[in-house]
């Protein structure tokens, strides 16, 4: 196998989500090291697979584990670095304010006069504006960190919905492999399986197992709309159901979109009567 194939196939293996965290130096290297495993196409077997996936996906577990002590820590020391330059900016925009009062005002008293709050208030605001506005270099680095934690949150809320979302397809899945018996589950119903996990709310926070109850009662309510002549999941003897197995449900699918054909023609067929 040549390297570029085996790279791909590094990256469909792990998945999309983990294939994102990790770097194509990291694949490159990963491939260089286990290339001689795969020289030989006849002698691949899904055990060859299992090491070097199982290290891909180990070095993105600990990538993301990095990546959100990082984040927490950066979070921690900026915040305080942060308050300590704020109150520090704060401090001398007020003793720019008042020198700068001072010296159009040497005739009012050493703390400014009575009365003149107002206008040391207004030389603070201009001068804390001109300091840390959003036009200025304090503003767009406090924007630039604001906007990386947000993209760090809506990162991480994508990847656990992810996760969730293939957690309830397998729990769904598992439900009609059981049901059936161990015959196939039709591509008809796969595909249903993954709709039904996709089209619910998911909220902020999801959790798989008190997201179960919904999910389930998703795909049996659209089972049943999708096929409305005894369609039952879960063993039902309705329409691909276990206990008939896959070839009767494809068959009973064909019957039905022939009988649909035909009732078709035959409408159109007495229509053209009418125009005769």
């Amino acid at each position: 196998m040549e390297k570029t194939a085996l790279i791909q196939e590094f990256r469909t293996r792990v998945g999309e989500d983990d294939a994102k965290v990790i770097s194509d130096k990291t694949f490159d290297g990963i491939a260089d090291t286990v290339l001689p495993l795969f020289a030989d196409d006849t002698q691949v077997t899904d055990e060859t697979w299992k090491m070097p996936i199982a290290m891909l996906k180990q070095y993105a577990g600990q990538k993301r584990h990095d990546e959100a002590e990082f984040t927490r820590k950066f979070k921690t020391d900026y915040a305080a670095e942060h308050e300590k330059d704020v109150n520090a900016r704060i401090e001398a925009a007020k003793q720019a304010a008042l020198e700068e009062y001072r010296k159009k005002h040497p005739e009012k008293k050493e703390d400014g006069g009575n009365g003149d709050a107002d206008d040391i208030d207004k030389k603070i605001e201009e001068k804390m504006k001109a300091l840390m506005g959003s036009d200025s270099e304090f503003g767009k680095l406090s924007k630039s960190f604001s906007d990386f934690l947000e993209s760090q949150k809506n990162r991480e809320k994508t990847e656990n919905k992810n996760r969730v979302r293939a957690e309830l397809i397998s729990y769904l899945t598992g439900l009609e492999k059981e049901a059936r018996k161990g015959d196939a589950i039709p591509t008809e119903i796969t595909n249903l399986i993954e709709d039904a996990a996709t089209y619910i709310d998911y909220g902020d926070d999801p959790k798989t197992e008190s997201l179960k109850a919904t999910v389930k009662a998703r795909y049996e309510n659209e089972y049943k709309r999708r096929y409305p002549n005894g369609g039952q999941p879960f063993g039902g003897s309705g329409s691909g159901a276990g206990g008939g197995g896959g070839d009767d449900f494809v068959k009973e699918r064909l019957e039905q979109l022939k009988k649909e054909v035909k009732d078709s023609a035959d409408y159109a067929a007495e229509q053209e009567k009418t125009f005769v």
